[in-house]
């Protein structure tokens, strides 16, 4: 191939320093000569190799660019697809997870709000059994102060109960009183045949009553009524607080008696006769007739001892505990709940207390109770 090396006009002007002119080139071209003379030109082809050679690379470079381009693009997008799949796999995990917590706090919430329900039907049954037992304790403190059980200015007594048997001569009759601890037995003929009495007994837990020195009451004081005198003996049987352990202990108790007929004050004496068994809540001693009776003591022995506890409501949430402890007699127990019937009824046991004992502690099995006024 031929090269030209001679020197352009471009470079001649730029050795000798002038500057070139600007080359108009105003001959018409083979297109304008061809359009004149009525000929359609002939479509140029540049066969040059060098140029044909390098149109040819460029091309082939860019085919393989746009090939690499395409790759790579359908890379990112298949890698965005991963990624955003990935991504929506993780939240989907993550809202799973937050909706199965969300159903185990609803389930547990559920299950919160069921047992506050319980919880607060149990309260509101206790509520209305308390306001059920005020209202029975309103009911019976009327209907005893109704009755006849008060301080009775005639004898000086004050009467818990009584209760009154009809008898006969002609069977056997049994006056069982278990609530006040009291038993007799009428044997066949105390009274002549064909004859009947009336029997009136009342149990007394206070009364104008002289005690002989050193003796102490072991059990109700009962009165004992009837107009005739008995043909036989009858046995009674009364109910005592005293702890007997031994035979040598039955000595130290005693039945004690006072004439109804005397009037108040009532002076009570000591009745030789009587039995007493040791471990044993009842003595017996039998009679011809009748007066005051009680069991006591000629010094002051064991004995049994019955607390109760009572709660009367102040104002919401705050209670009068009233702790009272008395000696083991149905009457005076009844006696106390009577005095106590606007409360509501707590704890009830027997208690034994020793000889020496000053003072009581009381101890709440709720440790949450650690507060006492």
């Amino acid at each position: 191939p031929h090269v030209d090396v001679s020197p352009t006009q471009q470079e001649k002007n730029e050795v000798s320093g002038l500057k070139p002119e600007p080359h108009v080139d105003v001959s018409p071209t083979q297109q304008e000569k061809d359009e004149v003379s009525g000929l359609k030109p002939e479509p140029h082809v540049d066969v040059s190799p060098i140029q044909q050679e390098e149109e040819f690379d460029v091309s082939e470079v860019l085919k393989v660019q746009l090939t690499m381009n395409k790759k790579m693009k359908m890379e990112l997008e298949e890698y965005e697809q991963r990624m955003k799949d990935k991504s929506d796999i993780t939240a989907l995990t993550g809202i799973q997870r937050n909706v199965e917590a969300a159903e185990v706090l609803q389930t547990t919430t559920v299950q919160s709000l069921d047992e506050k329900e319980v919880q607060l039907q149990e309260l509101r049954a206790k509520a209305d059994s308390l306001i059920s037992q005020l209202r029975e304790k309103e009911n019976e403190l009327t209907q005893l102060k109704q009755k006849k059980l008060q301080l009775e200015e005639k004898d000086d007594i004050y009467v818990v109960d009584e209760t009154v048997l009809t008898l006969t001569g002609d069977e056997e009759c049994t006056l069982n009183w278990p609530e006040y601890g009291l038993h007799i037995n009428f044997p066949k003929g105390s009274l002549p045949s064909g004859h009947t009495a009336e029997l009136q007994v009342k149990a007394i837990v206070a009364g104008h009553f002289v005690l002989p020195p050193e003796c102490f009451i072991m059990s109700g004081i009962y009165q004992i009524i009837c107009p005739r005198r008995f043909n036989k003996k009858v046995t009674l049987h009364l109910r005592h607080s005293g702890i007997i352990e031994s035979e040598e202990e039955t000595s130290d108790f005693r039945f004690y008696a006072a004439k109804c007929s005397s009037g108040s004050p009532y002076q009570f004496k000591e009745l030789k006769n009587g039995s007493f068994t040791p471990f044993s809540e009842y003595a017996s001693i039998e009679l011809s007739q009748f007066s005051h009776f009680a069991v006591g003591a000629n010094r002051h022995p064991k004995q049994r001892y019955y607390s109760h506890v009572f709660y009367k409501l102040k104002q919401p949430h705050e209670w009068d505990m009233h702790f009272v402890i008395m000696k083991d007699d149905p009457a005076f127990q009844k006696f106390i709940r009577e005095k106590y019937l606007d409360c509501v009824d707590g704890v009830r046991q027997i208690v034994k207390l020793k000889s020496n004992a000053r003072s009581i502690k009381l101890k709440p099995e709720n440790e949450e109770l650690d507060q006492w006024q």
